[in-house]
């Protein structure tokens, strides 16, 4: 199977949320969330997510790698700190550079049992144009270096950028993955068409990025 274009029915069904039962959550809870972490490593050698376009293009970057790389530095110590003060557990989209290069997070991480996510290799690099057996080499070293480094497989899946091929639900199921969190068009968790995947909707609008990035 090549990365061929695919109709949308032959990743998901159309399923109006008025035609659905009601989701019954553990303890009767009412509504279910997530705190979405994440951990992401940036290439310093190449354009990747900016706040500043005037300096996007340039190698090396200063200004808007400065600006990515002050998460891990800084920022995840803070949103730690305010996690462990009102008892919040994350869910925590990991790079797996990110396990390679941020050994203190990952640590942190293993100290308060965080659920963890794999989030591709690095965020400089999206999963887009992949051929099926390169996809598979890709998803299972990722895969495998955070296991090896949280001592968890991973059992969820976001792309970078939220980017996939038309065959990355499958190829995850094979590595034992069952759900992805790239398709943001619903509020209720839904089945793909790949047996044992599904679909939890990440809610790009209020994602950080979103909220305090640049504007048109």
């Amino acid at each position: 199977m090549t990365n061929a274009p695919a109709s949308r029915d032959e990743i998901f069904d159309y399923s109006p949320i008025t035609e659905r039962p009601p989701i019954v959550w553990p303890g009767g809870a009412r509504v279910a969330a997530y705190i979405g972490l994440n951990v992401e490593h940036y290439l310093i050698d190449r354009p990747s997510t900016s706040i500043w376009p005037g300096t996007a293009d340039l190698v090396p970057d200063p200004l808007n790698h400065g600006w990515r790389d002050y998460g891990p530095r800084v920022g995840i110590w803070r949103m730690i700190q305010s996690m462990d003060r009102h008892s919040v557990r994350a869910s925590v989209l990991l790079n797996s550079a990110a396990a390679e290069h941020y050994p203190q997070i990952i640590k942190a991480g293993r100290e308060r049992d965080w659920a963890w996510l794999a989030h591709g290799r690095t965020n400089s690099i999206l999963h887009t144009g992949m051929e099926p057996d390169e996809e598979r080499r890709v998803l299972t070293e990722i895969v495998d270096t955070i296991a090896d480094a949280t001592g968890r497989r991973p059992r969820g899946w976001m792309g970078p950028a939220m980017t996939e091929t038309f065959n990355t639900p499958r190829l995850l199921a094979e590595l034992g993955l069952s759900y992805v969190l790239d398709w943001t068009n619903d509020d209720q968790p839904y089945p793909l068409n790949v047996p044992g995947v599904i679909s939890v909707p990440y809610s790009a609008e209020i994602n950080d990025n979103m909220l305090f990035g640049p504007r048109a």
